[in-house]
């Protein structure tokens, strides 16, 4: 009966199978990703970020480690400031314990994030919000 509200729109992400549509899950055509943001992807080992709760919309900090050898401790950076767009995990037929994770940033952050999910070194924090 509410058709209207998602008709001609688009997605903001994966919608899996049975979920109940709500207007936040979809963007206007040529808004959904808002000026000065690229939407990047990041393919994330278990225990770099919090997979379990990690939902499309959580705000996350974006943080860059580098490991610590013998000589050198570890040093970790916040990139930026990110949105969470999207994840996908694996299903459990899958052989990859890797969940895709894709992230809205800032424009002028996105070879940062790039470089350190290339290099390995992407960590997420979920970061809380007041209300």
């Amino acid at each position: 009966s509410q058709q209207s509200l998602v008709i001609g729109r688009v997605a903001r992400g994966p919608i899996p199978a049975g979920t109940v549509l709500n207007t936040d899950l979809f963007a206007d055509p040529g808004t959904s990703v808002p000026e000065g943001f690229v939407v990047i992807g990041a393919p994330l080992d278990a225990g770099t970020a919090p997979i379990g709760s990690l939902a499309a919309g959580d705000p996350v900090d974006v943080i860059g480690v580098v490991k610590s050898t013998s000589t050198v401790g570890g040093v970790a950076e916040v990139i930026t400031r990110a949105s969470v767009w999207a994840v996908d995990r694996p299903d459990t037929s899958s052989a990859s314990p890797k969940v895709w994770v894709s992230l809205l940033v800032p424009v002028d952050s996105q070879t940062a994030v790039a470089q350190a999910s290339a290099d390995g070194r992407l960590r997420l924090s979920l970061v809380g919000v007041s209300k």
